[in-house]
């Protein structure tokens, strides 16, 4: 005899244990690390403080090793461990970001392409890790 509840019970069940994987990756807090340019021509520190609300985020950062954007906002989206963000100085200085969070959110690595400013068109990868 089936219990009518059974069924019931298990479709809940199975969407709990789903729950986790559709949950945004939590990138709130403090990140640092490098970036380099494509060619290695240049290099520096990257640090980035963020807050974030479902799968946005936004807060400041701070570039190192370059007078072409230097520190400013940030702001982006999160698609699975998808990083996308813009990091503006606020004088027409502008870098995309597009990366990947590690599968422990500990990590984030990807491209960067500077798309407004003095070193537009510049590009490169950067690396940040979870303080």
């Amino acid at each position: 005899m089936r219990l009518p509840f059974a069924s019931s019970a298990a479709a809940l069940l199975g969407l709990l244990l789903l729950a986790p994987a559709c949950a945004p990756v939590d990138v709130e807090g403090d990140w640092s690390g490098t970036w380099r340019t494509s060619l290695n021509a240049a290099s520096g520190g990257l640090s980035m403080s963020l807050t974030q609300d479902g799968d946005a985020f936004e807060g400041t950062f701070d570039l190192d090793g370059t007078g072409c954007v230097g520190s400013g906002s940030v702001d982006g989206t999160i698609d699975k461990r998808g990083f996308s963000a813009t990091l503006r100085n606020g004088l027409g200085g502008e870098i995309l970001l597009d990366g990947t969070v590690n599968a422990d959110s500990t990590r984030i690595s990807g491209d960067f392409e500077v798309t407004g400013g003095l070193c537009e068109n510049s590009s490169g990868t950067f690396d940040v890790d979870h303080e």
